[in-house]
């Protein structure tokens, strides 16, 4: 009788504990899957609809959390799933269809948890509402440089042409022909060469590379000297060996040093 009293007290103890477990591993279970969708999250910031019956291409977001909950007896509801986007300083903002940069993504799940046990239930409620909030910084890159080689030749120019680039360099000198189509992307343009003409062995003056400056695209407020020095010949530029790599056309800047 004694062992038959003991063991029902028993028996309740252990049941007590592993409620107690069911609720602690269902807390983690919510962690992962929030952060499973917080991950997507910050690839494709916009790709949510709700619940994940098939994969599409538009629900990335919630099949993630569905498929990091697979097997493990807690599943969330699209009601009980919340997914926004904001700025590093806590401004929520509408999600975009591509990573943005300094904005994050935010995955919110809550799940109500019942107890089985009656005991615990009584003392802390029948239901316990369970959150897990994680952000994730979406990963947007910026555009990738690209280089692009200086034209070379093959062989020096004749007599006549070096007499013809030295009478051109005298009064007038082309621009460097831009390139028949950029190879950067929308907003940048490879930076032109600012100290040789078009011609080899030919020098360019100021105003001449000011000229080149604003062909290739660039804003004209970003060269220096702004003004004056037009007929004085470039001996170098800055930032140097930038020639060729892709900047922005507004807000690279250059500057160049004249005899």
């Amino acid at each position: 009788m004694e062992f038959a009293i003991v063991s029902i007290v028993m028996l309740l103890l252990l049941a007590t504990v592993a409620d107690f477990g069911r609720l602690f591993y269902s807390q983690i279970t919510v962690e992962n899957e929030a952060r499973a969708g917080a991950l997507m999250a910050a690839r494709n910031p916009s790709s949510y609809t709700g619940a994940c019956a098939a994969y599409t291409t538009t629900n990335q977001i919630g099949c993630a959390i569905i498929a990091e909950s697979r097997g493990s007896g807690v599943t969330v509801t699209p009601a009980e799933i919340s997914v926004s986007c904001e700025t590093l300083a806590g401004t929520t903002v509408a999600c975009a269809a591509t990573p943005q940069g300094n904005t994050r993504s935010r995955v919110r799940i809550t799940k109500v948890f019942s107890f089985l046990m009656p005991l615990l239930g009584a003392v802390l409620g029948s239901n316990i509402t369970m959150t897990a909030s994680v952000t994730a910084d979406q990963q947007s890159m910026p555009p990738a440089a690209t280089y692009v080689p200086a034209p070379s030749t093959s062989a020096p120019p004749s007599a006549s042409a070096s007499a013809s680039a030295s009478a051109s360099s005298s009064s007038s000198v082309a621009p460097s022909a831009a390139p028949s189509a950029s190879p950067c992307v929308t907003g940048y343009a490879p930076v032109p060469d600012l100290v040789n003409g078009a011609i080899p062995g030919s020098s360019e003056t100021v105003g001449e590379a000011r000229a080149e400056w604003q062909t290739a695209g660039f804003a004209p407020s970003n060269f220096s000297p702004s003004n004056g020095s037009t007929n004085k010949l470039v001996t170098s530029q800055s930032p140097a060996g930038d020639v060729g790599i892709c900047r922005s056309v507004t807000t690279y800047a250059v500057s160049v040093t004249h005899s």
